[in-house]
């Protein structure tokens, strides 16, 4: 079966294992939220977590109440922290799988209040607090009403509180350090007035991986790691020791040449400079490959880069291989990862798109295969296809 798939996504948890311990031994004694949110950042959210676990990782946060129930149907035990704000209709669930809820709203909380006293259940839960980021939260600009709101949760004998936090909207650029900090003050003044009001608040947090990296200052008593578990540093101005754990490839399925001014692809949008070589991959915008990448990356071929070129098309794209010896159908081409001595990372692919890492490995879509190196045994798929059909 591997020797045929189109394309396929290799997944090193052994590197998330070893990003996990750096940022355990970084910030220790101080606990840690692993980010598995998004099928952890398009990684595989259970074998992820699974693989974390065996490198004592205790605490996880998502983002939906799927995520949520996904890992507690599949025997994730440990803390589970729903980042997002969700209906009323998933309470009865999330509290019975004991999932932390987040509350960034009186309203919230009176809608949940409601469910949770007609079943007669008390919800675990974090308060997020909007301290800049101007998305979810109890808005800070108007102090003395969210104090309120949140003493009136408070005296609410269904919930349980267990932590506070919020979340930083710039960490990741060095110009914004001035803005963090305001936010991270904001935040704290906050809290420290909650707790002169007896708000008992056992945890914050509001350090991301950005934070994590170039904010120690911002840790708290919990950080919330994200990104950077799966290899990729958001600050460009900040060093951390990261190991990329996602490697994307696909196959060639054609190699053809082409005739000096033929075109190649939609809207005929390149023309060949000259006698060229010409190989499909078998990857396109529907396997999450951006169509706004057409014509600015480079992929990996027999180790050597091709340029790809031509838009990229929903199942395919088009990479010119001229002058690289002994292509053929069957060979790998790397999108982002190593191949002999070359090496493109999501951030490089992401740099050629405008756009973030994030949304690279996140886009890779579900209809590609994701295979886990042997060593952990946490999926049955846990072989590699071979480069060569």
């Amino acid at each position: 079966m591997h020797s045929i798939e189109r394309a396929w996504a290799e997944v090193n948890l052994d590197n998330i294992i070893y990003n996990y311990t750096k940022i355990k031994q970084s910030v220790e004694p101080r606990g840690i939220f692993a980010v598995i949110k998004a099928d952890a950042y398009g990684h595989g959210a259970v074998p992820v977590a699974k693989a974390l676990i065996k490198a004592g990782a205790d605490r996880f946060a998502i983002a939906t109440a799927q995520e949520a129930l996904q890992l507690r149907k599949h025997g994730i035990a440990q803390q589970i922290l729903l980042l997002g704000m969700d209906s009323s209709k998933s309470v009865f669930d999330l509290v019975t799988n004991n999932i932390i809820l987040t509350i960034g709203s009186i309203d919230d909380a009176r809608k949940y209040a409601e469910v949770l006293k007609k079943h007669g259940l008390r919800a675990r839960i974090h308060l997020k607090v909007d301290s800049g980021m101007g998305r979810l939260g109890f808005s800070v600009s108007n102090p003395s009403s969210a104090l309120a709101e949140i003493v009136e949760l408070a005296n609410m004998t269904c919930f349980k509180i267990e932590g506070i936090y919020s979340h930083f909207a710039i960490a990741d650029e060095l110009e914004g350090e001035e803005y963090t900090k305001q936010q991270y003050a904001i935040f704290t003044e906050f809290v420290s007035k909650l707790k002169d009001k007896k708000v008992v608040l056992p945890l914050a947090h509001c350090a991301n991986s950005a934070a994590v990296i170039s904010k120690r200052y911002s840790w708290l008593d919990a950080v919330r790691p994200g990104i950077m578990l799966y290899g990729s540093n958001p600050c460009k101005h900040a060093f951390f020791d990261l190991r990329p754990a996602m490697s994307l490839r696909a196959r060639i399925v054609q190699v053809k040449a082409i005739k000096k001014g033929e075109t190649v692809s939609y809207g005929r949008q390149w023309t060949a400079p000259r006698d060229s070589i010409i190989a499909a991959a078998s990857i396109g915008y529907a396997d999450g490959l951006l169509r706004g990448l057409s014509g600015k990356m480079n992929m990996i071929v027999n180790g050597y880069t091709a340029p790809q070129v031509g838009r990229i098309c929903m199942d395919m794209c088009m990479l010119d291989v001229t002058g690289i010896p002994n292509v053929q159908v069957g060979d790998a081409a790397t999108i982002f990862g190593r191949d002999g001595d070359q090496v493109i990372t999501a951030d490089d692919v992401a740099e050629k798109g405008g756009t973030i890492s994030y949304e690279i490995l996140c886009a890779v879509g579900k209809r590609i295969p994701r295979f886990y190196d042997k060593c952990q045994q946490v999926e049955e798929n846990s072989h590699l296809p071979s480069s060569r059909a």
